[in-house]
């Protein structure tokens, strides 16, 4: 048996699982705005900076908010 901390880094994932987002059907007239920008954050490669960010050293000594780390989500705040 392997003992890996909790906070451990490893090359491969454990598992893998599909996610689906869930909107509620009083947003439902936002869905395709919200897969436009869930295109283009992807597209920018926002996933892998804010990952690169979180799992860093400094995420826990700054305040940066996602939304710095990538242009599709600015303004997009409420």
């Amino acid at each position: 048996m392997i003992r890996v901390s909790p906070r451990a880094i490893v090359d491969e994932p454990v598992f893998t699982e599909t996610l689906y987002h869930y909107v509620n059907r009083q947003h439902q007239q936002q869905v395709e705005a919200l897969a436009q920008l869930l295109k283009q954050a992807k597209a920018e490669g926002c996933a892998e900076r804010i990952s690169s960010h979180v799992l860093s050293a400094n995420a826990y000594s700054t305040s940066q908010q996602p939304a710095v780390l990538c242009s599709a989500l600015r303004n997009t705040a409420h």
